[in-house]
């Protein structure tokens, strides 16, 4: 269990609530690994990359000069880091060699639950793009219009497309 706070990152064994370890980066924006091995945070332009057992940084994944990065989402096999920069962009990175695969326009991206869809947000549109390096960055089933949703703490979007099939995504 992670506690982000302006002072740093406290971890916790969430059985007996007891500290294991800190990171010294007080950030907002920080994700947990598909298995837990790795913990991410992100800040001005860069990712910094954590084992959370021993609050060891392991890597960093850098973003261009004067980007802040936002929202970070592992891809569901934890190949992938996305980041979503202040400038509207979504940085996608592996995880395998740490180069940034592709760059893709938007305020907010998902992976779907298989891992081979990246899904953004782009000023009201959801985009879909094959995460494979061979198809990358092909876009599949065009560019949807969408509504916004009331916020409830946090954004959220729904889609439809004109068959009824509904699309949702959030945060």
């Amino acid at each position: 269990m992670a506690i982000p706070t302006s002072a740093g990152i406290y971890l916790y064994n969430a059985t007996n609530l007891e500290e294991q370890s800190s990171i010294p980066v007080g950030t907002p924006f920080i994700a947990f690994s598909p298995d837990s091995r790795l913990l991410a945070t992100s800040q001005l332009n860069a990712v910094s990359l954590w084992d959370p057992a021993t609050g060891i940084q392991k890597g960093e994944l850098l973003g261009d000069p004067g980007d802040m990065l936002w929202e970070i989402s592992f891809s569901p096999d934890g190949s992938l880091l996305a980041t979503v920069t202040s400038n509207r962009q979504v940085y996608v990175w592996s995880l395998a060699d740490g180069e940034r695969q592709f760059t893709l326009p938007g305020d907010r991206l998902r992976f779907s639950p298989d891992g081979e869809l990246a899904v953004t947000v782009v000023y009201g549109e959801i985009r879909f793009t094959y995460t494979k390096p061979a198809l990358v960055p092909k876009r599949i089933n065009g560019t949807w219009r969408m509504q916004a949703l009331p916020q409830v703490g946090s954004c959220g979007w729904r889609m439809a497309k004109p068959s009824g099939l509904r699309i949702q995504t959030g945060t």
